[in-house]
């Protein structure tokens, strides 16, 4: 159902049918995006020791085979292969933070 056909559907609706309505879809969005990912793993916090090398990232991303399940982040690896130097860097930048910090960015979880 397109949104405006629920638009045109919750505008003809009576106050008591537009509350139901919205009510509904409210109930089914919470279902939707519900967060039910187990809890964080402790990471210890590592100040000593070298930050991650672009090569180490490279290397990795090489090693891993297409075709694979993916994991809980449901990234499919042939996604991960595409990766240019822009967003190896970023991924790099967030694995030595998380990796100094010993925790992991709330949104990531």
């Amino acid at each position: 159902m397109s949104v405006l056909r629920i638009s045109n559907a919750v505008a003809r609706a009576g106050s008591n049918q537009k509350k139901e309505i919205l009510n509904r879809w409210s109930e089914y969005f919470e279902d939707l995006f519900k967060d039910e990912r187990c809890e964080k793993p402790k990471i210890e916090k590592n100040i000593e020791g070298p930050a991650t090398l672009k090569e180490e990232v490279e290397a990795a991303i090489k090693k891993m085979k297409n075709g694979k399940a993916t994991r809980p982040d449901n990234i499919p690896v042939e996604i991960i292969k595409v990766l240019d130097n822009l967003e190896i860097a970023l991924t790099m930048k967030l694995l030595n933070a998380i990796h100094h910090s010993g925790t992991i960015p709330e949104d990531l979880c």
